[in-house]
């Protein structure tokens, strides 16, 4: 009973998943190796983080984008968020992967009270 249930969910989900030569890419698109994108939007501006990547055969610890309408984006070619590694990182292999970005809104307590 369960094999007959699970053989009839994979059939459905894979007869309804268009063919892969059918879909059409749409959206925010950056068209270099731009893997695991961190996404954070700042006063009107999206930022994109990416995995390492070489630029101009120099090693880019974490790489930037950015985009005013989430659609159009610009590579920040050569821009590193991470220039200096911190100490946790390996020196013997210094790979660094999937950023992970947050915008933190600081507060004067003097003023709130």
């Amino acid at each position: 009973m369960l094999s007959t249930t699970l053989t009839l969910l994979v059939t459905a989900l894979l007869s309804s998943a268009a063919p892969v030569d059918k879909r059409s890419m749409s959206g925010a698109v950056i068209t270099v190796d731009f893997p695991d994108p961190a996404l954070v939007s700042v006063n009107n501006k999206w930022w994109a983080f990416g995995t390492q990547s070489l630029y101009d055969n120099k090693q880019i610890h974490i790489q930037v984008a950015s985009s005013s309408d989430f659609n159009s984006w610009s590579l920040h070619n050569g821009q590193d968020a991470l220039p200096n590694l911190p100490g946790w990182v390996d020196q013997s292999n210094p790979l660094v992967w999937a950023p992970d970005i947050m915008h933190l809104v600081s507060q004067d307590v003097a003023s709130s009270m």
